[in-house]
């Protein structure tokens, strides 16, 4: 008989034969499989009867054989069918939660009436509405709306020295045009400031004392007064007005050369804190 072969036949593995299928036939040695090689047509399918060497032994598969599928039926087709390729995910739409709850923030500049809004984009979302609180109907309004979901912020001109409640949602458009909104935004407060002081006047009196007077500034709570050695330098609060309707004050002023006034009012927002508006045109207070 033939003697063993060192290399193991990998069980798992479908054998292949290594003979060449046109080459002259014969029988295998002792305890091998006799196979007539002469008669192709006849020859038995690879998963009937495994392919010998001429030791006797099954060959071992090439390293690139296809591993069959133990759990396929038997008879069935074990060939791989190619897998799709997954969709791009440009491919896959993007759904709307009517339950998301973008986030917003306000801002203003100092000074300024114009508030400043910025939110969170909202996945799937078609664009936003910033809507503000109407205390006349106890409602919220929308007073703008943008349609584009690409943006996240925006300003919106209001009036000076007013504060305000905002909230901020999301919105899909359907089929027939209806909108799906979101849930709102948490309430976003600001204060505006207010106007700028104009008007503003100054007169100096022989007592060394300097009057101003100035034109009302709509809803401001009161007024503060600056001075300076010079124009354009350092100046320094000398005295805070609380009271917004006043029109005019006095200040003391202890130096005998030309000093510099200028005044600014100033609302309360919310948390209590103070808001500025800008300030006036100086006014030179001369001997």
């Amino acid at each position: 008989s033939a003697p063993a072969s060192s290399e193991s036949p990998a069980s798992s593995e479908s054998p292949v034969s290594s003979e060449n299928p046109g080459s002259s036939g014969g029988s295998v040695g002792s305890g091998g499989v006799s196979i007539d090689y002469t008669n192709t047509s006849a020859a038995p399918a690879a998963s009937a009867v495994p392919p010998v060497t001429p030791s006797g032994l099954p060959s071992a598969a090439p390293a690139n054989t296809q591993k069959p599928d133990a759990s396929a039926a038997p008879g069935s087709d074990t060939t791989a069918a190619p897998s799709a390729e997954p969709p791009a995910a440009s491919q896959k739409p993007v759904s709307f939660d009517s339950q998301q709850k973008p986030s917003g923030k306000t801002s203003s500049k100092k000074g300024s009436n114009r508030v400043s809004f910025t939110w969170d984009k909202v996945n799937g979302a078609d664009g936003y509405v910033i809507c503000q609180y109407d205390k006349a109907k106890s409602r919220y309004k929308t007073i703008k709306t943008i349609s584009n979901p690409e943006k996240t912020s925006c300003s919106i001109k209001m009036d000076y020295a007013t504060s305000y409640l905002f909230r901020i949602r999301a919105f899909k458009t359907s089929e027939d045009n209806s909108r799906i909104y979101s849930r709102y935004s948490n309430v976003i407060k600001i204060t505006t400031a207010p106007a700028k002081v104009r008007s503003f006047k100054l007169k100096r009196t022989r007592n060394s004392k300097v009057s101003l007077s100035w034109k009302k500034v709509p809803r401001a709570k009161g007024y503060q007064v600056f001075y300076s050695r010079k124009k354009g330098g350092s100046y320094t609060l000398v005295k805070t007005i609380k009271k917004g309707s006043a029109l005019s004050t006095t200040v003391k002023q202890k130096s005998k050369k030309t000093c510099y006034y200028k005044t600014r009012a100033y609302v309360t927002n919310a948390n209590g804190k103070r808001v500025y508006g800008n300030f006036s045109k100086i006014l030179p207070s001369k001997s």
